[in-house]
């Protein structure tokens, strides 16, 4: 319960009184005063005082609605810890290794250090990471090859709990990886996901309930190499709040994490390639975008119309590869895509795209991930493998 809604209730409260007695002082003082307030001052103490008495009551029903959630909630998680790993997977330049979970009703501010550093208190940033979700991102040069992490969440009222998780950093990757969802800790950047069976297939989605802005997963950890990937996703609905008018989901074959200042956190720009649907456009396409921190981003794409249906698999091909001068320096990279509903046929030509942006992605290791803007969807097995570049 919060110490100043109690001082301003019993401020709020008092005001009146003081009002009515300065009242009562000028009645017994003398008749020229009581008449001199009556005449000028009256009406307005009688505003005044309605005024207050409603500033006063609206206060009052504050501290009372904090009492009733204390009592409702005083039995209730501090946190709960959703996506720790055991082992994480590579990481490389802004692509951040995250621990997220859920911050419960009585919890006033979330603390987090790694192997044993300073203690940081996370903030949450807007459409990112809103209430009572929790990001917290931990770069990769502070990842050790076995690492311990301090999770300490601070209550309103009572004491304070804290949760260790030790995860282990593993660099090596072994190509073709498959992510078939079976027995596998989800690696999380944003969002809480979970892994169902569905029609005899493991699949990967957002906990329904929880859709919003980026949810992301991380299908594989940073790797140099030109890449294949090939899945499928199942769409079920969107989840569009009354001012969001778009959603959309896919692949992206290119995550380099969010670039943005070294001290800033939960970190604010972007950097991937992409290949996904959109309901704006009512079309699948290839892009790539690049935004350091609150920059203006630069983005390039292309697309094509696509009918979605609900509950159909559409399958997915990538190639996503570096494109050199003829002196070997790297000048951007290319992605094509092929996206076919079950039971089509698959298409002879693919959607090309080259990353002519002003500023385009750089050369560097990237991951994989996955993708959900405000939309329930699954994703299938994803095998993604070595593509070899003549």
């Amino acid at each position: 319960m919060s110490k100043l809604k109690i001082a301003l209730g019993v401020i709020i409260i008092l005001l009146p009184v003081a009002f009515f007695c300065g009242y009562k002082f000028c009645a017994i003082d003398g008749g020229d005063k009581l008449e001199y307030l009556i005449n000028s001052n009256l009406v307005r103490y009688g505003v005044v005082q309605k005024f207050f008495f409603v500033l006063g009551t609206v206060c009052l029903l504050l501290i009372i609605s904090d009492i009733f959630r204390y009592f409702r909630f005083r039995k209730s998680e501090l946190f709960e810890v959703v996506h720790a790993p055991q082992v994480v997977s590579n990481r490389a330049g802004d692509f951040t290794a995250n621990i997220n979970g859920i911050i419960g009703p009585r919890t006033k501010k979330i603390m987090y250090r790694l192997n044993n550093g300073s203690w940081h208190e996370f903030k949450h940033l807007h459409p990112y990471t809103c209430s009572p979700y929790f990001d917290i991102e931990l770069s990769v040069d502070k990842l050790l090859a076995e690492n311990s992490f301090e999770l300490k969440a601070i209550p309103r009222t009572g004491d304070s709990k804290s949760e260790i998780i030790l995860f282990d950093y593993q660099k090596k990757l072994d190509f073709p990886l498959i992510a078939d969802w079976n027995n596998r800790q989800l690696e999380a950047i944003h969002g809480c996901w979970e892994s169902v069976q569905v029609d005899g297939d493991r699949r990967v989605r957002p906990i329904p309930g929880s859709e919003g802005y980026d949810r992301i997963v991380v299908v594989a950890g940073a790797f140099e190499e030109a890449r294949r990937i090939e899945t499928y996703v199942v769409f079920r609905n969107h989840t569009c709040p009354r001012n969001q008018t778009s959603y959309g989901f896919g692949i992206l074959p290119l995550w380099g994490g969010r670039p943005d200042d070294d001290h800033q956190y939960p970190k604010r720009g972007w950097n991937f390639s992409l290949a996904w649907y959109s309901s704006i456009r009512r079309s699948v396409g290839n892009e790539f975008s690049y935004k350091y921190g609150t920059d203006k981003q630069d983005w390039i794409g292309l697309y094509r119309p696509f009918i979605l249906r609900a509950g159909v698999k559409n399958n997915i091909i990538t190639e996503t590869w570096p494109v050199n001068s003829s002196e070997g320096k790297f000048l951007y990279y290319k992605q094509r895509m092929k996206w076919w509903e079950e039971g089509k046929p698959e298409p002879g030509n693919w959607m090309e795209l080259e990353d002519i942006q002003v500023k385009p992605m750089p050369y560097r290791q990237y991951g994989v991930a996955f993708v959900c803007y405000y939309c329930q969807v699954e994703l299938g097995e994803v095998k993604i493998s070595v593509l070899s570049q003549s």
